[in-house]
């Protein structure tokens, strides 16, 4: 499991966190709209060198926890790709998953409390994650 993101600064509908393994990100531009094409998230920017990151939120539209749940996927993601996110592929395999979790959470009614829902996600995750492995 990945280390979890710090909260290094929050107030309502911003949150700055600390993120040790956005070293691994060489497209952060790629990762901002990625993460910004999901519900709610209106502005991201990586800093990688400084391992941080800054998303402003729309309080109505999604919670705090639920953005640090989203980071935490993409985190995790990060670490089972293992190398650095460095050709479209690999940006690509990440965005798949994300937007995947994006289209599970959409039929869940509240956010990540459908565990069941959640469980196929991580299987899911886990699968196209192990064929992405096999193609590198």
């Amino acid at each position: 499991m990945s280390e979890k993101p710090a909260i290094l600064h929050s107030i309502p509908g911003r949150i700055q966190l600390f993120i040790p393994l956005l070293t691994k990100v060489n497209d952060p531009a790629a990762i901002e709209a990625m993460l910004r094409s999901m519900i709610g998230i209106k502005f991201v920017k990586l800093e990688p060198t400084a391992h941080t990151m800054l998303i402003h939120y729309d309080r109505e539209e999604i919670r705090e926890k639920d953005v640090l749940r989203y980071v935490s996927l993409f985190c995790e993601c990060l670490e089972e790709v293992g190398e650095k996110v460095k050709d479209k592929q690999q940006t690509s395999a990440i965005k798949g998953l994300m937007a995947s979790w994006v289209s599970l959470e959409r039929n869940a009614e509240t956010i990540l409390a459908d565990k069941v829902v959640a469980g196929d996600f991580l299987h899911k995750l886990s699968s196209t994650l192990g064929l992405f492995k096999k193609h590198t």
